[in-house]
């Protein structure tokens, strides 16, 4: 059998139970900042994607909304100098802020070898890269969601450890 303790060493046992359990929770607490800190600075860089996602999409839902329309009407008639440039200018800022979806870096520039190219073959290049945002911004809307439910259960968890504390 154990020796029963004194009412003074019980109460000394308690307190080193308490003061163990509150630095527990003080190092959960200072991890979980962290961690919530990370995951803000996370969502806050998804945020600015999207930005960056609406932008490149204001852009490009009316120029490939034109280039389809004259693409069914003369599909073999060639871009003009101009469009040839906005379209170049338009995959290049694609690419930089897609750089990892497979599809959108294997679009290239369109070089004019003489001729300029055809409607049909800028209206192929414009739908991949429509598919490419859509692809990227459903990738950031699930990354951000995920994000948020993680961020709101951990402040959950920390609520209720700290009332079980103090209560």
């Amino acid at each position: 059998m154990t020796p029963r303790l004194s009412g003074k060493e019980l109460a000394e046992k308690r307190k080193e139970k308490r003061e163990k359990e509150e630095k527990r929770m003080e190092e959960e607490e200072k991890l979980a900042k962290a961690e919530k800190l990370k995951t803000d600075k996370r969502l806050a860089s998804i945020r600015e994607q999207k930005e960056q996602l609406d932008l490149l999409e204001t852009f490009h839902t009316p120029i490939y909304n034109e280039i389809d329309k004259l693409n069914k009407k003369a599909s073999k008639e060639q871009l003009s100098d101009y469009t040839l440039n906005k379209i170049n200018d338009h995959i290049e800022q694609v690419k930089s802020v897609l750089p990892d979806d497979p599809y959108i870096s294997k679009i290239n520039k369109f070089e004019p070898a003489g001729d300029n190219p055809e409607y049909r073959d800028v209206a192929l290049a414009l739908a991949e890269i429509g598919a490419g945002i859509k692809r990227f911004h459903n990738q950031l809307v699930i990354e951000e969601n995920s994000l948020k439910r993680s961020n709101e259960s951990e402040s959950s968890e920390i609520d209720f450890d700290y009332m079980k504390l103090h209560l």
